[in-house]
C-alpha cells in the first residue's frame, strides 16, 4: 500500500493530495481528465500498439491532485498541471488483428496491434524502474514517473472516450479517439482499454518532431535525448528500441534545455539473453563479434563518461561512440526481425539522432542492395567529435551528485522509498488494477475552474448520454464522421430528407410485419380511389 503522511500519499515518484472523499490513483486522474477547461492534445499515433496523448489543466493549484519534485530536488512541492497517458487496445488473443489506422492529415495508414495486458503492466514496471535507476543521486530522471496504471471494460472504455472526445478539438485526435471506441467496443470481440498515466511537472516540453530542425531548442534536445539514451544503457542496460523522435518530449524554454524519453513498450534488456539469430545478424553486420562486444560494453560505468586526468576527452568520445554505434545496429536488427521493415521505415528508430550526430546526409535506408548489405558511414569527422564532446557535460549533469544536494533523492532514500510503496512498483496480479466499477460511479466537477474555489467544484454525477463530437479545427465535421462517431457512442444516425423520406425511414424501423397507422390509411385512401373509379 502506498504510505500516507501529512494527508498526502506518495504515488509514482510524485505525490498525490487527500481531500474528502480519499480517491485512488486512477479516480485522481479521471478527475483532472472531467475538468470543463482541460485540455488535451496528442503525442504519438505511429507506434505499432500505443496511442500516446496529452492532458493540460489551468494552472490552479486547486485543479492539480499530484504534486512532484521542485527544482532544487529537495522535496516534492512542484503542483502537476499537465499529464501523459498511453492508451492501448487490450486483447489476450494472439490471433487478434486490427485494421490500419487511417489519419486524414497525414494521408497514410498505420498498422496497429492489440496489447497482451500482462506485457501491458510490464511496460508500466519497465518504465518506473528505469525512473528508479535514474532518479538518483541528483533527482534527474531520464523519463517520466508513473502515477498509475488501470484497465477498463466496454462500459468503461466508452465513458472515458466520452470524456476524452470533449477536450479537443483535433479533427487527428477525433480519428484516433474514433479507432479506439471503434475497436474497443466490437461486441464480436474480447477487448479491453489500457492506460497508463504518466506526470509531466514540465508543461513546457513537446515532442521533439514538432520543432524546427537545427533551431538552438532542436540541438539541445537531441543532445539532451542522446545523453540519456546513453545513461539508459550504461546504468540500466538497457535499449529502446522504439526510441523515435516522437517518443521524445524537449523542453522549449530558452535557457532552461532537458527532454525525457517516454514509451517504453519495445525495451531490450541486455542483462537477459537474446535469441541466437540476431546475434548472428549482428555478427553479419557489423564483422565483429556480438559477445565480446556485449561484454566490452557492458563494463562501462557513468565515470568512464567523465573527462579526469586518467580520462581524456578522446577517450570518452570513443567510449560513447562505441556505445551508440552498437545501440544503433541492435535497434536495426530487432526492428528488422520483429516487424520486417521496408523501405523507407528501413532503418533504426535512432535515425533523428544519429543525423544530429552524423548530419543530415547520413544514410537514412539500412537496407539491401542488390543482395548485399550497404553499411551507414561511420567516418568520424572533427565536426563529428565536437558533437559528441558538447554531449560529455551534460552526462556529467544528469548523472553526478552535486555537493549541495540533499539526501531525498540519494541512492539510500531511493531504496528506502521503494521499500516504504511510496514509489509505486506495480504488483502481478492484473485484476488489480481493473478500474470498470470505479469510472461506472465516479462523481466529476461541472463548474468552470475559473470559479471554482481552492477545495474544487461541486462534484455531480458522469451523465450516461454521449456528448455531440468536437468540430475539427481545420475542417467541419462530415457526415461519415458523425456516423461512425454514433456506431460507438449509441447515437441513432440522424435521417435527412423531406416528409417522404421521413416518412420512408419510419415505415422500415417499424419492420416488415407491424403495420403502422399512416401505412393502413394510405391503404385506405388508394383503396377508395380504386372504388370511385369503378
Amino acid at each position: 500500500m502506498p504510505r500516507i503522511q501529512n494527508n498526502h500519499v506518495y504515488r509514482g515518484g510524485v505525490i498525490q493530495r487527500q481531500r474528502e472523499p480519499k480517491l485512488n490513483s486512477w479516480e485522481a486522474v479521471y478527475k483532472m481528465i472531467s475538468l470543463p477547461d482541460a485540455k488535451l492534445s496528442r503525442i504519438s499515433y505511429s507506434s505499432l500498439t500505443g496511442f500516446i496523448f496529452r492532458l493540460d489543466v489551468p494552472r490552479i493549484e486547486s485543479n492539480t491532485e499530484f504534486y512532484g519534485l521542485n527544482d532544487k530536488k529537495s522535496a516534492l512541492t512542484k503542483p502537476i498541471y499537465s499529464i501523459v497517458f498511453k492508451l492501448a487496445i487490450i486483447s489476450n488473443d494472439v490471433h487478434d488483428r486490427l485494421n490500419p489506422l487511417i489519419i486524414t492529415e497525414k494521408n497514410e495508414a498505420f498498422n496497429k496491434k492489440t496489447e497482451n495486458l500482462r506485457d501491458f503492466k510490464n511496460e508500466a514496471n519497465t518504465q518506473q524502474q528505469i525512473y528508479i535507476d535514474t532518479l538518483s543521486p541528483n533527482g534527474n530522471p531520464i523519463t517520466l514517473s508513473i502515477i498509475d496504471f488501470s484497465h477498463f471494460d466496454k462500459r468503461s472504455t466508452k465513458i472515458l472516450l466520452m470524456e476524452l472526445n470533449k477536450k479537443h478539438h483535433s479533427r487527428t485526435i477525433s480519428e484516433m479517439l474514433r479507432y479506439i471506441g471503434l475497436n474497443c467496443l466490437e461486441h464480436s470481440k474480447n477487448r479491453r482499454l489500457g492506460m497508463i498515466t504518466m506526470e509531466l511537472a514540465e508543461p513546457t516540453y513537446t515532442e521533439l518532431t514538432k520543432i524546427s530542425i537545427g533551431s538552438d531548442e532542436y540541438i539541445s534536445g537531441c543532445q539532451y535525448a542522446i545523453a540519456q539514451t546513453i545513461i539508459l544503457f550504461v546504468k540500466s542496460k538497457k535499449l529502446n528500441f522504439d526510441s523515435h523522435s516522437g517518443n521524445v518530449l524537449a523542453s522549449t524554454t530558452n535557457g532552461n534545455p532537458g527532454t525525457v524519453l517516454i514509451d517504453f513498450g519495445r525495451v531490450l534488456d541486455f542483462n537477459t539473453d537474446i535469441y541466437e539469430n540476431i546475434k548472428e545478424y549482428y555478427n553479419q553486420l557489423t564483422g565483429r563479434n556480438y559477445d565480446d562486444d556485449l561484454a566490452r560494453y557492458k563494463n562501462y560505468t557513468i565515470t568512464d563518461l567523465y573527462i579526469s586526468r586518467t580520462n581524456p576527452v578522446g577517450t570518452v568520445v570513443d567510449n560513447m561512440i562505441n556505445i551508440i554505434q552498437f545501440m544503433s545496429y541492435m535497434d536495426y536488427i530487432i526492428n528488422s526481425i520483429s516487424y520486417n521493415l521496408t523501405g523507407s521505415h528501413d532503418r533504426p528508430q535512432l535515425i533523428s539522432l544519429l543525423r544530429y550526430l552524423y548530419g543530415e546526409s547520413f544514410r537514412s535506408y539500412w537496407g539491401w542492395n542488390d543482395r548485399k548489405y550497404v553499411s551507414p558511414d561511420w567516418t568520424i569527422t572533427p565536426e563529428i567529435r565536437d558533437r559528441y564532446s558538447a554531449i560529455i557535460p551534460i552526462i556529467r549533469t544528469l548523472t553526478e551528485a552535486r555537493v549541495e544536494q540533499t539526501s531525498f533523492v540519494s541512492a539510500a532514500a531511493i531504496k528506502s522509498r521503494v521499500a516504504n510503496g511510496e514509489i509505486a512498483i506495480f504488483n502481478e496480479n492484473v485484476n488489480n488494477y481493473d478500474r470498470s466499477n470505479t469510472i461506472q460511479s465516479l462523481d466529476v466537477p461541472t463548474k468552470s475552474t475559473e470559479t471554482m474555489d481552492r477545495e474544487g467544484a461541486v462534484p455531480t454525477r458522469l451523465p450516461a448520454a454521449a456528448p455531440a463530437p468536437v468540430p475539427y479545427a481545420d475542417d467541419a465535421m462530415t457526415t461519415e464522421d458523425e456516423s461512425c462517431w454514433g456506431k460507438w457512442c449509441g447515437k441513432k444516425e440522424k435521417k435527412e430528407g423531406g416528409r417522404k423520406t421521413y416518412r420512408k425511414n419510419k415505415r422500415r424501423l417499424v419492420g416488415k410485419k407491424r403495420i403502422t397507422r399512416q401505412k393502413r390509411s394510405s391503404k385506405k385512401k388508394r383503396f377508395s380511389k380504386k372504388s370511385r373509379r369503378r
